[in-house]
């Protein structure tokens, strides 16, 4: 006999069974609807150019302004100047017995910078006495022997043998005497070592009691330099030679650094390299700049300003928003709107970059780039699988 079914319990499969079918049909229409993406999600791309069926959102572009000045700035170093800087060694072997200056003391032309205990110079301010004593006696003699010679006393030949007696004593104590004067040495019983120009110590490198010889390698013991005047390294990439046909010793540069935004430095070229540097790959030119204030520091980084030569400036500069210019690889790219619905990427070469806005060349005057949203265009592009050549059965047909 069969067991008969509840009412309740029917009712509530039934129930059950109409929610569950409720929820197949809401998930089926959620995902029916997440399958199909918006218009301005699936743009068409073709090479550099990404188009849009309708206006996208999130876009915006700007017209770019026209520079003043067609410009190129360029990053450089600034050292010192090594036509003012001296490196100071000893001549003599000995030990330091005391450190006159210290890093960054001003010195004059013949100031005491150290003093040495030194053997070697002891031995030279003898020999220097020695021939001028042997100077001294060779001369009272050779007159001794002309007089005697011109009364017939004395042989011509004794004469002679007194003159070049004198003769070689000059030139021994003529020797000895520059040995100590071209050093700067003076009477006292230590040697002192002398600066050999003005200017300012920018490096030390001994302490009392060390032993110095003068062979010995390693560092200077003192770097004297002129800070009044610096030298700049600039680097340009291969691609700007061209651009560089004025940069010819001579010409003006303007030098700005970022510890002086507001002011700007005049300095001109000395040289210009005749090759390319095999390790950084660029073209190096040579640049003073004055420094009469010290303002400026050796090591600093900065950056110099050339005016593009007229040859190649066949486009006018223009000034873009910084956030404008993308980077692919090693070159870089902006963003122009032909319409409010297409895009495209072409090159252009940074003149100068200032905070926030940025001079290139290779765009046309007037033309609108985008300043907002060019990621997301410059990954559709990057993202487009480049086309395939055809294959050989095709190419038969």
């Amino acid at each position: 006999m069969s067991n008969p079914v509840k009412p309740g319990n029917c009712t509530r499969r039934v129930s059950i069974l109409a929610m569950c079918a409720l929820s197949a049909c809401l998930i089926s229409a959620c995902n029916k609807k997440a399958e199909a993406p918006a218009p301005d999600l699936a743009p068409t791309v073709s090479g550099q150019s990404v188009s849009f069926s309708g206006i996208p959102k999130g876009i915006r572009a700007e017209p770019a302004e026209k520079s003043a000045n067609t410009t190129l700035s360029l990053p450089g170093r600034l050292v010192w100047d090594e036509d003012r800087t001296v490196r100071v060694f000893t001549p003599f072997a000995g030990r330091v017995v005391r450190a006159l200056v210290q890093p960054g003391d001003s010195v004059k032309v013949g100031q005491a910078l150290a003093e040495l205990a030194s053997p070697e110079f002891s031995q030279a301010q003898a020999d220097a006495r020695k021939a001028a004593a042997d100077l001294a006696f060779a001369e009272k003699n050779v007159r001794r022997l002309k007089e005697l010679n011109v009364a017939g006393i004395a042989a011509d030949k004794d004469f002679q043998a007194a003159e070049a007696d004198f003769q070689r004593a000059e030139g021994e104590s003529d020797r000895a005497q520059r040995r100590l004067s071209q050093v700067g040495a003076g009477d006292g019983q230590n040697f002192v070592l002398k600066a050999p120009i003005a200017g300012v110590v920018v490096d030390k490198s001994i302490n009392p009691g060390q032993e110095l010889r003068p062979d010995q390698p390693g560092s200077p013991l003192f770097v004297i330099s002129d800070l009044s005047r610096l030298w700049i390294w600039i680097d340009a990439a291969e691609s700007e030679i061209a651009q560089l046909a004025g940069a010819r010793p001579g010409a003006a540069l303007v030098i700005n650094s970022s510890a002086y935004p507001n002011r700007s430095f005049p300095g001109k070229i000395v040289k210009s390299a005749d090759f390319i540097d095999p390790v950084s790959r660029t073209f190096k030119i040579r640049g003073t700049v004055d420094n009469a204030q010290h303002d400026l520091k050796a090591e600093m980084f900065v950056k110099a300003d050339f005016p593009i030569a007229a040859a190649v400036a066949t486009s006018p500069a223009q000034i873009v928003a910084t956030a404008a210019v993308l980077l692919d690889g090693e070159d870089h790219y902006v963003f122009i709107a032909d319409n409010d619905k297409t895009f495209v990427r072409v090159p252009v070469h940074i003149v100068r970059e200032q905070p926030g806005r940025t001079t290139v060349t290779g765009l046309k005057e007037g033309q609108k780039v985008v300043v907002e949203g060019n990621l997301y265009l410059q990954q559709r592009v990057i993202s487009m699988p480049a086309p395939q050549p055809a294959s050989s059965e095709a190419s038969k047909k």
